[in-house]
């Protein structure tokens, strides 16, 4: 039951400033290796992104 397959993070950096969201993105990237899951992340937030793009594989899916 602790062993989840997907992390799922919804606009994890939103109303953060850059250290704060460098700090939560680190830690959603320690939590996904950790943890072997996939990690699904929806934002907005360019920053987010470029500091996902340094954790592993990274899929984008660009709507609208």
């Amino acid at each position: 039951m602790n062993e989840p397959r997907v992390l799922i993070a919804d606009e994890p950096t939103a109303s953060l400033d850059d250290a704060a969201a460098a700090l939560a993105i680190g830690a959603l990237l320690d939590a996904w290796r950790a943890s072997g899951a996939s990690l699904l992340v929806a934002t907005h937030d360019a920053r987010a992104v470029a500091l996902l793009a340094g954790g592993g594989n990274l899929q984008t899916v660009v709507l609208g």
